[in-house]
């Protein structure tokens, strides 16, 4: 399942998370974002938190 931001498919994986837990099983979701060409992990502009950040957004749209 994909995820892009619109409110259809926040629903979508709100569903998928309510019917996992239905069936009493896990759930996997993966947050992809697409790279910069021009910065490299590690660079001082993505800050020391990037990863966290990152996370925090993620997980802000399906809760």
């Amino acid at each position: 399942m994909g995820i892009d931001g619109s409110s259809s498919a926040i629903e979508a994986a709100r569903w998928a998370a309510r019917e996992a837990a239905r069936r009493r099983t896990t759930l996997q979701l993966i947050s992809a974002f697409g790279w910069p060409e021009t910065r490299h992990l590690g660079d001082p502009g993505f800050g020391g938190h990037y990863r966290e950040t990152m996370l925090k957004g993620t997980r802000a749209e399906v809760s």
